[in-house]
């Protein structure tokens, strides 16, 4: 599965230049490359830096602060080589979650095994629990998605049983019923 910084996958080939065939799957999100990184960071279970530039600095510094498992694949040039460096020029501590190896299978193995040490989830926010203890959760179920109200409810946030579906919406875009 692909995760695109681009709105289709005509904007995906011509503007990023980016394959198609190499995908089961493509996720368009529009959100260019920055926002798209974030997706791919948190939907991850680890990281695995091998070269790089800009884009790749990026992966790594979201997913340091989000305190994923990191793989570096040592000798295969740009940023890759110069992680232990990036850390100490930003006053951050090599951890557990970093694993380097220049053997790509060996690389893998130590990812998987950081990965059954790393505790999930690894980050959590206000985004994410509404901030605070009295606060309502954001639901997922049956892809549809109820945010959190970021202030404390007034009642359990218990979900009930389904209701009906209501009538079909009429709007200009797509027509769409919920419960």
């Amino acid at each position: 599965m692909g995760v695109s910084p681009a709105f289709s996958e005509h904007e995906h080939i011509k503007k990023y230049k980016s394959p198609r065939e190499y995908y089961d799957i493509i996720l368009y999100t529009g959100l260019g490359l920055m926002e798209r990184d974030i997706i791919n960071i948190r939907s991850s279970d680890a990281i695995i830096l091998l070269g790089g530039g800009v884009g790749t600095l990026n992966e790594f510094t979201v997913a340091y602060d989000e305190g994923k498992v990191i793989g570096v694949l040592e000798g295969s040039g740009g940023v890759s080589d110069h992680i232990e460096d990036i850390l100490k020029i930003c006053h951050r501590e090599m951890n557990e979650t970093i694993v380097f190896d220049n053997d790509p299978k060996k690389l893998l193995n130590k990812v998987l095994e950081a990965i059954k040490k790393q505790p999930q989830p690894m980050s959590e926010d206000e985004r994410v629990t509404g901030g605070g203890d009295d606060s309502c959760l954001i639901f997922l179920y049956s892809g549809y998605i109820e945010e959190a109200c970021i202030i404390p409810c007034p009642s359990d946030c218990k979900l009930s049983e389904w209701s009906n579906w209501s009538r079909c919406s009429k709007s200009w875009r797509s027509n769409t019923s919920s419960r």
